[in-house]
This record gives structure tokens, C-alpha cells and sequence, in this order.
């Protein structure tokens, strides 16, 4: 993808049966932001509900999918647009795939968008962190600071994967921005006791006073954070955009069909109602079913997962309709993202 990215190196292999079982009832950090934006003591409950007893999640709006859709597509040519600008700020630097980071509490965990390494001239490590990327889809322009009720969701992932750095990078088409923050006892503290609280389910007043004190030292996280980019940020380019998704393209095209599963193995560990998947080229599922459905780039995108009971059934990307209903016992599962 850039010469600069890393694939998984080591860990447990995405999609094996090990990879499923160590995500199995774990608090994600994406679930984190939701704690800033809980107004009443309904939402308290019905969230609650959701991520502890298995309640039924509301059905994005279509407004919403879109959003969610065009941040999938462009999370990838964030990073190579940082990583063709930032050696000249920050110096050697590299990003990595993330695995899943299992904390030593067994009932969390974390998937960063990455990690990345800065090297020193003497070939050795000086710092290393987490990453986040957020494309805004409403304005597509880059955050002027980055949104605070996300800083709960990157110390999470620095928790769980035992790093003390974050770099959150905005992108957008004409221009990008990135900041730098380190980890904070205190900071932690506080997010600690509102996700304790949360589990504990504690009336809805006492969560008050710990979401209160969550979204101002997040606040002030976000407001400090060290500024990576020139000026207003790194202007982009169309040229070089396209050129990203190009390569991005040919390797999802290139991409193992012998590595694909069925939906019967990724249903038998956990619920995927929501979840974006991605076929794997080469099945004949793919060649002769799914292209002239839909045609051939629609078919290497991520479709979304809108049905699974009678029959599993899909939508390309996070449009509306067009539902496609797809084998269950079949190896055509290349990737899957569940919808946290």
C-alpha cells in the first residue's frame, strides 16, 4: 500500500477461530465516544442494554452509512498521504496493521487504525504509538481541532496495546491535518471510573458527574495536543488520491481467494448484523454472481451486512437498497469489520 506500511507482523491471524474467541465480550474502544453524548436516563439504560445484554441496535440512517462508508474508503489514502509527509516532521516513521489488543482485563480490548514507529539514525526505536483516522464525510474538511469524544477511544487502544503515544490524523480531499499526545495517569483515571460506573450500571446521576468530567478532560486533551501539520495542514492532491485508491484496488484484486471463509464460521462466534465485509476474488461466487450484480468495482468494495435471519442478505457499501442475498456455506468471506 506505501512503502512505509507495514502488514500484520505476528499476532493472531484475522478471521481463525483464536482471532474470534479473544474480541468474544470484550468493550471496544469505539464504543467509548457514546459515553459523551448519553442525555437521559432512557439512552443510559437502552445503551447499556446494547452492549451488555445483547439488545438490538438501531438501523443507521442512510445519511449515516454514507458517512461511515466514505470514512472506510478513505482511511487507507490518509495514511499514505501522511506517510509521504510526515519523515519531514517527525522523522523516520512507519505505520503497522494493527492486530486486536486483548487488555489484561478480559472483558476489554482495542483495534487501532495503527501503530507506527519513529527511528533514530542509529536504526533503533524512539517512539512508538497508536493511530486514529477520522475522514469527516459531513463538510469533507479536516477537524481544526480534533473531536474530543474520540480521545477516550485512543487512550483505550493505548491500554490495551501497551503504547504511551497516539497520533490522530483529519483528512480530507484538499487538505489534512494530525496531532500528538502522550499518556496521562490522570486522564486515565477518569475514563477508568465512568467505564467501571457504566459496567456497574449505577444510576443515571452518578454517571452524570463522571461523563461531566470525561468530556472536559477530554477537552483538554484534544485542545493541547501537539500540532503535526504546517499552517492550516498538508494540502492533497486529486492526482495522488486517485493513484492510492488504484493500488489499493489491485491489491484487494490480487488477494488470495484461498484465504477466503464461509458465513457459516464467522456466525457460528459472533453476531454480524452491521458488519462490512469484503469478498475474496477468484470465487466463483464472486466472478459469476456477484460482478454482474453489481459490476467490478462495486463488487471489491465492503458491503454491509443489513440481514441475517432468514437469510443473510447485504448492500454494497452503505447504500440503501439493492439487497443481494449470498451463500452461507460457501468460502467467499475474504475480510470482515463488525460494527461495534
Amino acid at each position: 500500500m506505501h512503502p512505509r506500511f507495514l502488514p500484520l507482523q505476528g499476532g493472531i491471524e484475522q478471521l481463525t477461530p483464536e482471532w474470534f474467541a479473544q474480541r468474544k465480550g470484550r468493550l471496544t474502544g469505539s464504543k467509548l465516544s457514546n459515553f459523551c453524548f448519553i442525555k437521559t436516563e432512557e439512552e443510559y439504560d437502552n445503551y447499556f442494554s446494547v452492549v451488555f445484554e445483547g439488545a438490538p441496535r438501531e438501523p443507521f440512517s442512510d445519511q449515516a452509512r454514507g458517512y461511515m462508508q466514505w470514512g472506510r474508503d478513505y482511511e487507507d489514502v490518509a495514511i499514505c498521504n501522511f506517510l509521504d509527509v510526515a519523515p519531514k516532521t517527525l522523522g523516520d516513521i512507519y505505520f503497522a496493521e494493527s492486530p486486536f489488543f486483548k487488555h489484561s482485563d478480559p472483558t476489554l480490548g482495542a483495534s487501532p487504525d495503527g501503530t507506527y514507529a519513529i527511528y533514530g539514525e542509529d536504526g533503533k526505536i524512539v517512539e512508538e504509538g497508536v493511530c486514529e483516522v477520522k475522514c469527516p464525510a459531513a463538510k469533507k474538511r479536516p477537524y481544526v481541532h480534533f473531536k474530543y469524544y474520540y480521545v477516550p477511544q485512543t487512550f483505550w487502544e493505548m491500554s490495551c496495546s501497551g503504547h504511551r503515544n497516539a497520533i490522530a490524523i483529519s483528512w480530507a480531499p484538499k487538505n489534512m491535518r494530525a496531532w500528538r499526545w502522550s499518556w496521562s495517569d490522570s486522564y486515565w483515571k477518569i475514563l477508568s471510573n465512568i467505564v467501571t460506573a457504566f459496567r456497574n450500571h449505577v444510576p443515571y446521576e452518578e454517571f452524570r458527574l463522571l461523563q461531566a468530567e470525561l468530556i472536559e478532560a477530554s477537552h483538554d486533551i484534544a485542545n493541547n495536543a501537539e500540532i503535526l501539520h504546517p499552517g492550516k495542514g498538508w494540502k492533497q492532491y486529486a492526482h495522488r488520491t486517485e493513484e492510492i485508491k488504484a493500488t489499493i484496488a489491485k491489491l484487494n484484486e490480487t488477494a488470495p481467494a484461498a484465504d477466503a471463509v464461509t458465513l457459516n464460521s464467522l456466525m457460528a462466534t459472533r453476531d454480524i448484523q452491521f458488519a462490512e465485509i469484503l469478498f475474496a476474488p477468484g470465487t466463483g461466487f464472486y466472478k459469476n454472481k456477484l460482478v454482474p450484480r453489481v459490476g467490478s468495482k462495486e463488487a471489491g468494495r465492503e458491503f454491509v451486512v443489513m440481514k441475517t435471519d432468514p437469510q443473510v442478505l447485504v448492500v454494497p457499501g452503505y447504500v440503501s437498497g439493492g439487497e443481494i442475498r449470498i451463500p452461507t456455506d460457501e468460502k467467499i468471506i475474504l475480510k470482515i469489520k463488525y460494527y461495534e
